[in-house]
């Protein structure tokens, strides 16, 4: 839980005590999950052992690619902090389709995303065969738009969510979309 609204995409810090307790309130009971995926980063790591108290946090699949979007010159800063800025503008201006100065921009991340995604349906893929498995993604937002719009074609401000929250989407074992995006709302 970003408290203060940052820019936060490379730095990788635990989750705040203040997200531990937002997860715990929002999954006091966890979720049914047969395998957890997760972002390598710490917060995303830190998120699914709260939800997931009963796995192994060993065990869970890290897929380097869903990191969340580098934010460049933006990285750590809020709004109040570059409200004024004329880059910032720019991107503002832009709708978000530029480049982050110093960053990704949002068809590069979507890219790096979809390239993660292949290698979880590698990964899973095999596991489920023809047997249907309840995976879990902790990812970051970035992530969840990025996939989502890129599975189905929609707009990728169409599936941002708050903190703890995300969708439900039914695949094949190749990753085709059979059922959903349908928001996960608590």
């Amino acid at each position: 839980m970003n408290l203060e609204g940052r820019y936060m995409g490379r730095t990788d810090q635990p989750l705040a005590e203040e997200g531990r307790r937002h997860i715990e309130e929002l999954w006091s009971e966890s979720p049914e999950a047969d395998l957890i995926v997760v972002s390598p980063m710490k917060r995303c790591i830190e998120t699914a052992e709260v939800m997931f108290p009963d796995m192994d946090p060993e065990g869970f699949i890290r897929i380097p690619e869903w990191r969340e979007m580098d934010f460049g010159q933006f990285e750590g800063k809020n709004y109040e902090e570059l409200n004024g800025n004329p880059v910032y503008q720019k991107w503002i201006d832009s709708g978000g389709t530029e480049r982050f100065p110093g960053g990704e921009d949002k068809a590069v991340f979507t890219e790096r995303v979809s390239a993660g995604f292949k290698e979880f349906i590698r990964i899973v893929g095999p596991l489920a065969g023809n047997d249907t498995i309840n995976v879990a993604a902790v990812v970051h937002g970035g992530t969840i738009m990025a996939l989502l719009s890129s599975l189905t074609g929609m707009e990728y401000y169409d599936f941002q969510c708050r903190n703890g929250c995300g969708y439900r989407i039914e695949l094949s074992p190749d990753g085709k979309v059979l059922k959903g995006p349908e928001k996960i709302i608590r």
